[in-house]
């Protein structure tokens, strides 16, 4: 009977201890649960289709068990006040599992860069709540433009695109580029292209020449992960060269000065058509004597004429030619003289001459009256031409 007695009760301590070690266990597991269960708040992602932003949740939680719980997400603005929000039930599972969500709203890309995603998890344990940045978390493309912000009428020009996704500063391969100048309310296509594999699309563009100095280049990225548009303001800067030519470089008082001009755009050195230039005579006190406004031709050219008068002062005149901020000028002299009274001749052994060759040549002088001129002093200058004479 005794032996009866004893058999009991060890069966009894040990259905005891079983008892208490699997409620131990299941109270382990579930504190162990409510501890680790946690937000990989790094890996979260989302997206926006123009009409829903979808979320990417990753939850991470012990091997056993499951975790019932309720997920809440709410899109808020910087002042914390809410836009959109979405809710949903939650069953954990596996060790990670990812949960999506999808909170209905219509915002521009760059209205949704200005907001945050506020998520909560109420499960049976606690509750797993925090605050990420929406465009920390989304796929968003970033546009670079490199490039000068001055650039030559007429010329080509060189751009770099570069393309970037925003969330983690990787390159966007393959994403459709264009680059249009925008002028006088007309728009020109200039490049079209794609970034390559680190995502820079380097464009050579055909600056053209118009009417007005102050225009935008508008660069237009299309790419899987979205669209951006920088608008970058530039300067055109039209060069010009002109020649100012006359028709003599000495003249006495009562005659006529005959100017002329030809004007010609860098690089591509065509005529400057059309375009306002201003010619201006000084005498020799820097008193301007002369002065008109004009256009240049289909050829680049103007002209004009200037009389001096019986009176005025005698010397060295200086006369301009004036386009916007370039001035060409020229220096002729005006005094009474008289003509000389004997002619002078040069030969020379050769017509033309190349360079590092040597003028040889004879130099004679006769006075009209058939004499020869002695005891003269001869000196020589040598001047090239192009639309005038320069020594």
């Amino acid at each position: 009977m005794d032996a009866y007695k004893t058999v009991i009760s060890v069966v009894v301590v040990v259905l005891a201890l079983a008892c208490f070690a699997g409620v131990a266990i299941m109270l382990a597991m579930s504190f162990a649960q409510a501890e680790e269960a946690s937000l990989i708040e790094s890996r979260i992602e989302a997206q926006h289709d123009g009409q829903h932003l979808t979320i990417k949740l990753p939850f991470s939680k012990p091997v056993t068990g499951i975790l019932k719980g309720r997920l809440t997400c709410t899109l808020i603005d910087m002042e914390d006040k809410k836009i959109a929000e979405a809710e949903r039930g939650v069953v954990l599972r596996r060790r990670k599992d990812t949960v999506t969500i999808d909170i209905p709203v219509k915002l521009k890309p760059e209205d949704l860069a200005a907001t945050r995603i506020r998520y909560s998890f109420v499960h049976e344990h606690g509750d797993i709540s925090g605050l990420v940045a929406t465009q920390t978390v989304m796929d968003w493309l970033e546009v670079r433009v490199l490039g000068q912000n001055e650039l030559l009428s007429g010329s080509n020009a060189s751009l770099r695109i570069i393309a970037l996704n925003h969330r983690n500063m990787d390159p966007v391969p393959d994403a459709e580029v264009t680059v249009t100048l925008s002028a006088g309310g007309k728009k020109i296509l200039l490049y079209n292209g794609k970034t390559n594999a680190s995502g820079t699309s380097d464009a050579v563009i055909h600056i053209p020449e118009v009417s007005t100095e102050d225009v935008k280049l508008i660069i237009n990225v299309d790419s899987g992960i979205g669209k951006d548009t920088v608008e970058k303001s530039v300067k055109l800067i039209k060069v010009t060269q002109t020649y100012l030519v006359t028709d003599k470089p000495l003249y006495q008082p009562n005659q006529t000065i005959h100017l002329r001009t030809i004007t010609l755009t860098k690089p591509s050195m065509l005529p400057l058509q059309g375009h306002d230039i201003v010619l201006e005579v000084l005498d020799s006190k820097g008193n301007k004597v002369f002065k008109k406004r004009t256009k240049t031709d289909k050829f680049g050219v103007c002209s004009a004429e200037f009389r001096l008068a019986d009176e005025i002062n005698m010397g060295r005149y200086k006369i301009a030619a004036i386009i916007g901020d370039d001035k060409t000028e020229k220096t002729v002299t005006v005094e009474k003289y008289v003509l000389p009274k004997f002619n002078v001749r040069l030969k020379t052994d050769k017509e033309y001459y190349m360079p590092g060759e040597v003028l040889k040549g004879t130099v004679s002088s006769v006075y009209f009256i058939g004499k020869p001129v002695t005891g003269g002093t001869v000196k020589g200058t040598l001047s090239k031409f192009d639309v005038g004479f320069s020594t």
